[in-house]
């Protein structure tokens, strides 16, 4: 059983232990048998719930899928997805080893979640403009989904395969072998 506790002003003490002395006059220590403890009813019942974990907030930063780990031999991954702030040289982007896609907007990575076409270089003049939805749920986890696209670069022809995932943010610093 909790045992609780309450401090009263001197005055109060001294006044409940029936002493007609002033509280200046009077040192009054309270024992055990003093103070009582107010009845388990006016306790609340409510059991104490544990803390719930941090939920990452923005896309921006780098993900890898849930089954991989976040501390890959010399930091680098094939498998992560990067989320860039848009800088003096280009707009904000998704990275994956070998290919990049740029949001069509900025605010994009600063967010939880995008829906709308994005336009991606994958390599070798091969380029194209699929359709990609990201989120973020309330665990944590990013859904990653990005359709197919034609490929309407230089040779043009052909179709770049979408895929899709579930990702985890890891804060250690990762790096593309490409």
């Amino acid at each position: 059983m909790n045992k609780v506790y309450f401090v009263l002003p001197l005055v109060a003490l001294v006044s409940a232990c029936g002493s007609n002395e002033s509280s200046k006059d009077a040192i009054a220590t309270p024992t055990a048998t003093d103070v009582k403890a107010a009845p388990a009813a006016a306790a609340s019942s409510a059991p104490a719930e544990a803390p719930a974990p941090k939920i990452t907030q923005t896309l921006e930063g780098n993900w890898v899928p849930v089954s991989d780990t976040c501390t890959p031999k010399g930091g680098v991954s094939e498998t992560a997805l990067w989320f860039s702030p848009a800088d003096q040289y280009s707009g904000e982007t998704i990275s994956g080893a070998g290919w990049t896609c740029t949001f069509p907007r900025k605010g994009a990575v600063s967010g939880q979640q995008f829906s709308g076409t994005v336009s991606c270089g994958f390599g070798e003049g091969v380029e194209g403009n699929p359709k990609l939805s990201v989120s973020i749920g309330d665990d944590g986890r990013l859904a990653v989904k990005r359709q197919s696209t034609e490929d309407t670069g230089i040779d043009g022809g052909g179709e770049v395969p979408g895929f899709s995932g579930i990702y985890k943010k890891c804060s250690q610093s990762l790096s593309s072998p490409y």
